[in-house]
């Protein structure tokens, strides 16, 4: 009971840096906020949860790109899902495995990184396991947009999980 309140509560703040123009190279950092202009919620994958519930997703729109993240826990790691969208013209080259980190409270500047080889046991045959994103760089180009999973290791100390996504220089 408390891992569907917990996955809710713990991803409190999405945080991004997307490059401004391409022209510039100059970035800019937005975060969640109730005043926040370029931000969305909502629900993906409805029926993820046992009582039928979805993943709460974030999303923040930036001038080049856009990218949206939710946290659930599934076994003992942190399933993060994740997708980012070209927001103009153009094209953006994003890893979303080395785009995509979590920091957590229960340590002084604790970063977790997404874990190359998991135990799949606690995923196999989930859509987790199909949509996977592995370490390679995707070019989005026009309606094109990348999306899929990453497992990070689970912080069982942490009370807050924040998910920090970097696109762009």
């Amino acid at each position: 009971m408390r891992l569907p309140v917990l996955s809710l509560a713990l991803l409190s703040l999405l945080v991004g840096c997307w490059c401004v123009t391409a022209e510039a190279q100059q970035a800019a950092t937005l975060t969640w906020s109730t005043s926040c202009t370029n931000c969305e919620s909502s629900i993906s994958n409805p029926g993820w949860y046992s009582d039928g519930s979805g993943i709460f997703m974030e999303e923040m729109h930036g001038s080049t790109v856009g990218a949206m993240a939710g946290l659930s826990m599934v076994g003992s790691y942190f399933c993060v899902e994740v997708g980012f969208g070209l927001e103009g013209q153009g094209t953006v080259a994003v890893n979303p495995r080395r785009a995509v980190t979590l920091e957590t409270d229960s340590a002084a500047h604790m970063v977790l990184y997404p874990i190359d080889h998991p135990d799949t046991r606690a995923i196999k045959g989930t859509v987790i396991e199909k949509k996977r994103l592995k370490d390679q760089t995707v070019t989005l180009t026009g309606e094109a947009i990348a999306a899929g999973y990453l497992l990070f290791p689970a912080d069982n100390n942490a009370s807050r999980v924040t998910v920090i996504v970097v696109v762009g220089n």
